[in-house]
């Protein structure tokens, strides 16, 4: 629906399936109503998807995926939602999952969640300390009360950052402008013994 957050990465999940992530498909700078798609799970924007990598067709043990479904559709594919522009995916030795997600105004994030985590966006983005926020300019759309009045009473549930660093030199963060990188848990023995199993990523 746009010219930014089209694409992410791809990576191979250590139960063989191919993993892709795919950003909302939305203009970077206002508050574009296409971004309501990413909420929508018969829409691939902002998601995770898991697929056969033979195929692309979606797995019976995807999260929202419906028995006698056809695996063509793309709820059967859809691993994770609720993201901005994913930028890159890397997974550990114990098969987590963490995502590097390009954020709006304020904060990046580092996300990690189990199958079917919804991350929030757009009515929700990162604070540091593994908090939520309200999301600015989208929390005034329609759609927003529904979702925010569903969290609150438990009826939808939305998976905190892992990370969250923010732009501006008076929050805690490293004031990073667009986390870009992350394909790396580190698991060799070349630094010392204290970075392994760590997480690098990059930034823009």
């Amino acid at each position: 629906d746009s010219l930014t957050h089209a694409g992410g990465s791809l990576a191979f999940g250590p139960d063989g399936a191919l993993y892709i992530s795919i950003g909302d498909g939305s203009s970077p700078n206002y508050a574009d109503p296409h971004t309501v798609d990413v909420q929508n799970l018969d829409s691939l924007n902002g998601k995770i998807l898991r697929v056969d990598p033979l195929t692309g067709a979606g797995l019976t043990d995807n999260p929202f995926y419906v028995a006698g479904a056809d695996l063509d559709n793309n709820m059967s594919r859809v691993f994770q939602l609720g993201l901005r522009n994913p930028f890159s995916m890397a997974f550990d030795e114990l098969g987590r999952l963490f995502i590097t997600d390009t954020g709006w105004n304020a904060y990046e994030e580092i996300n990690y969640g189990a199958p079917g985590a919804n991350f929030g966006w757009p009515w929700y983005e990162g604070r540091e300390g593994g908090q939520l926020a309200q999301t600015s300019g989208y929390n005034a759309f329609p759609a927003a009360a529904a979702f925010y009045q569903g969290v609150a009473n438990g009826t939808i549930l939305v998976t905190a950052p892992y990370a969250a660093f923010g732009h501006a030199g008076s929050v805690a963060g490293f004031q990073n402008q667009a986390i870009t990188g992350g394909a790396v848990i580190y698991t060799g023995d070349r630094y010392p013994a204290e970075f392994r199993g760590d997480y690098f990523f990059s930034n823009f």
